[in-house]
């Protein structure tokens, strides 16, 4: 059986100093894109935020710490570092799109948890959909003709330590 696994989302050389070039650098070369200052900038903040930023937080700050970035740069390199399961993306309600440095850069198949009364985002290292992941498909493509390559899931609750919260959620 699976196990829940709630740590916060940090890259394995993150700390709040950040990510370190030659780490970034490797990173980035791991899965086939070139190193460019902007996202060696991009991933050292978010390594540094250890937090899901939105684009336009991301270059804001990096403009803010001096970094010649513009939103096109950012959307485009997020994209690339989407693709390429370096980064992942959250959707909280009523919010911009957020991305973060994965726990396991690389590693494609990934899923949230995020609480809806701060939202505050973790990484689950486990799957509960794909104990079922052949019958899923197969009654979906019976019902809808769709042939499925795979999915994208994640959760919304409160969080155990949020303010007023007690981890449970009431019914909607």
């Amino acid at each position: 059986m699976s196990t829940l696994d709630t740590r916060p989302l940090a890259a394995p050389a993150a700390a709040a100093e950040g990510l370190a070039p030659e780490a970034a650098s490797k990173m980035l070369r791991k899965v086939g894109l070139k190193v460019t200052r902007s996202r060696l900038a991009m991933l050292d903040l978010l390594a540094r935020r250890q937090t899901h930023m939105s684009a336009d937080e991301i270059t804001d700050t990096l403009r803010e710490e001096g970094h010649a970035v513009d939103r096109v740069t950012v959307y485009r390199n997020l994209d690339k570092m989407l693709d390429r399961d370096l980064l992942a993306m959250v959707y909280i309600p009523g919010r911009a799109m957020r991305v973060g440095l994965r726990r396991n850069p690389g590693s494609p198949h990934h899923h949230f948890i995020v609480c809806e009364k701060t939202g505050r985002v973790e990484e689950l290292d486990t799957c509960f959909l794909q104990e079922c992941w052949d019958y899923a498909a197969q009654r979906i493509q019976e019902k809808s003709g769709w042939e499925l390559t795979g999915h994208v899931m994640q959760y919304v609750g409160v969080a155990p330590d949020s303010a007023g919260g007690n981890g449970k959620s009431q019914s909607r």
